[in-house]
């Protein structure tokens, strides 16, 4: 075998050999850091030290406040994560929106607090209506997991539930596992 073919067949096996790690979530460096709150909410807040965070406890107290007194709640995660659970009126929003489409009508001094699984796609989010001028855009520290991790109130539409869309099996170590839903992954035996 010439040099030439022998190199394409390297590269080949390299690139096939790539591509079945990614798949079965394998890595030539180890398995992936263990997760844990104290490496990810730091990581969230270095990533996003402009935009401002309200804890699962302030906002507990603020969705006490009468209807017109509470923050417009924006959940930047997907249908399917959505569709499990979500806090009590919540919004759905695509991490991509357009934020004229999301916050069309409202005031720029409307509260808005934008939530996902931990963190990172709503401070994204949050920083997004910040620059479209919503002066008291937050995102929520933690996000749903921390809350339902403490015990908070999950809807299913509007029916109380207990449980929460892990996200996938990474992040959803971060869920303790009485709050995690059943999906596919679950159905092949424990994963975390």
């Amino acid at each position: 075998m010439s040099a030439k073919p022998a190199a394409q067949a390297a590269r080949f096996r390299s690139v096939w050999l790539a591509l079945g790690m990614l798949l079965c979530g394998c890595s030539l460096v180890g398995p992936p850091p263990e997760l844990s709150w104290e490496r990810v909410l730091p990581a969230i807040h270095d990533r996003f030290p402009d935009v401002p965070t309200i804890s699962t406890e302030e906002l507990a107290q603020e969705m006490e406040r009468p209807r017109q007194e509470r923050p417009l709640l924006l959940d930047v995660r997907t249908v399917d994560e959505y569709d499990v659970s979500h806090l009590k009126g919540a919004i759905r929003v695509s991490p991509n929106e357009r934020i004229g489409t999301v916050v069309h009508g409202l005031g720029k001094d409307q509260p808005i607090v934008a939530y996902d699984s931990v963190g990172f796609r709503a401070a994204s989010f949050a920083r997004r209506l910040q620059q479209a001028g919503y002066a008291d855009a937050k995102y929520l520290d933690g996000g749903v997991f921390k809350w339902a991790n403490e015990g908070r109130s999950l809807y299913r539409g509007e029916k109380p539930v207990t449980v929460v869309h892990p996200s996938d099996s990474y992040w959803g170590q971060l869920l303790k596992k009485e709050h995690r839903s059943v999906s596919l992954f679950d159905l092949s035996g424990p994963v975390f």
